[in-house]
C-alpha cells in the first residue's frame, strides 16, 4: 500500500478530522504530525513529515471536491426519520429468565457477561420479576430516540459514526445504543433528550 493510502487509512479512523478535511478549515500539517506515528506503524517503516502533509492536502482537496462515500452518507441520513420517546427505563443484570413481551417499547441485548433491557417504565416490574441472577444497574427516566432510515443503511459505513460523533461533539451522553436492521436506537438521559433530538435534526438537514 503506498504512503498516500496509508494516510487516507488512518485519517478515515477520525470522522473529526474527515471533517476538517473536508470543510477546510484544518492545518494539514497539524494532521500529518498527529497520523504521522499511525503511518509509520503501518508502514513498518520512517516517512518524511512532508511526505504525509502533501498526502493529507491532496486528500482533503478530494473530500472538498466531494466523494462517493460521502454522498452516499449525506444520502442515508437525509432520508432519515426520528422520533422520541420518554419514560423508558434500562435494566441490566447477570441472568435473565423468560423476558415478558409486552404490547409497548422494548429491546434487548445480550452480551458475554450482561443482559440489558430497554422497556417503558409501565413494563419496568415485569421485566426485573424476570431477573434471576443480580441485578447490576437500573437506569430511570431515560428517553429513547429511534432513527429510522432507508435499507441502504446496511450497505453504507460511515452513517452511525456520523451520529455518534455528533453526540460526542454536543457532549451527550449515549447510556446505551443499539441497531436492528434500518433502525438505530440510542438511550440518552432525560435531561439530553431535546439536545440530542435537536443534534440528530440538524445532522440529517445539514450533512
Amino acid at each position: 500500500m503506498s504512503l498516500a493510502q496509508e494516510c487516507r487509512k488512518v485519517v478515515s479512523r477520525y470522522p473529526y478530522m474527515l471533517d476538517g478535511l473536508r470543510e477546510g478549515v484544518v492545518n494539514y500539517r497539524a494532521v500529518a504530525r498527529r497520523i504521522k506515528p499511525e503511518v509509520e506503524e503501518r508502514a513498518g517503516r520512517e516517512v518524511d513529515i512532508e511526505a504525509v502533509t502533501t498526502a493529507v492536502r491532496r486528500y482533503g482537496e478530494d473530500l472538498q471536491e466531494g466523494d462517493d462515500e460521502h454522498e452516499r452518507v449525506r444520502s442515508v441520513l437525509a432520508d432519515s426519520r426520528v422520533s422520541l420517546r420518554g419514560n423508558v427505563v434500562s435494566i441490566t443484570a447477570t441472568e435473565f429468565g423468560d423476558v415478558p413481551r409486552p404490547d409497548g417499547f422494548m429491546h434487548l441485548v445480550r452480551g458475554s457477561r450482561y443482559t440489558t433491557v430497554v422497556t417503558d417504565d409501565g413494563h419496568a416490574d415485569e421485566v426485573s420479576a424476570a431477573v434471576e441472577g443480580e441485578v447490576v444497574e437500573r437506569v430511570d427516566n431515560l428517553t429513547c430516540i429511534t432513527v429510522e432510515s432507508p435499507d441502504d443503511i446496511v450497505d453504507v459505513p460511515g452513517v452511525l459514526a456520523r451520529m455518534v460523533s455528533r453526540f460526542s461533539s454536543e457532549e451527550i451522553n449515549i447510556v446505551d445504543i443499539t441497531s436492528c436492521y434500518t433502525e438505530t436506537i440510542v438511550v440518552v438521559e432525560k435531561r439530553d433528550s431535546v439536545k440530542a433530538l435537536e443534534t440528530l435534526e440538524e445532522t440529517f438537514e445539514s450533512f
